[in-house]
């Protein structure tokens, strides 16, 4: 139970955590559904070059959909090492956390978004710790 009362370290895993659903998706999205017979590479190659082409109406969606781990994982990793012990940074860490949340909940399904939602809990906690 020690673990729980470093709100900093629970924060910075679960940012991690939260990674692993988009991270799952990317996959299923650039290595399932291959009809064509390409190699591997080559159709994930496609898929990528289709997916942020000028072409597809939904390539903004998909921008986000690639920054959402990236984030996440910056998070996470100032969490586990200790750049919430500033109050001015744990509070615009914070504030990060709520708005990828809010974010996550308008453009996300639902189950990504309270992946991505939890973590926001601990970081309020990083912040009254100080």
């Amino acid at each position: 139970m020690k673990f729980f009362k470093n709100p900093d370290k629970v924060a910075g895993i679960l940012f991690l955590v939260s990674v692993l659903p988009v991270l799952l998706a990317w996959i299923v999205l650039l290595l399932v559904g291959n009809t064509s017979n390409l190699p591997l590479m080559s159709f994930a190659l496609d898929q990528i070059s289709y997916i942020f082409s000028e072409g597809n109406p939904t390539r903004l969606w998909f921008l986000w959909f690639s920054a959402l781990p990236l984030i996440c994982t910056t998070l996470g990793v100032g969490y586990l090492f200790g750049a919430a012990n500033n109050r001015k940074l744990a509070m615009a860490m914070l504030a990060i956390g709520i708005s990828l949340a809010g974010v996550s909940f308008v453009l996300c399904d639902w189950t990504i978004a309270v992946f991505v939602t939890v973590p926001t809990f601990w970081s309020f906690r990083c912040v009254l710790r100080i």
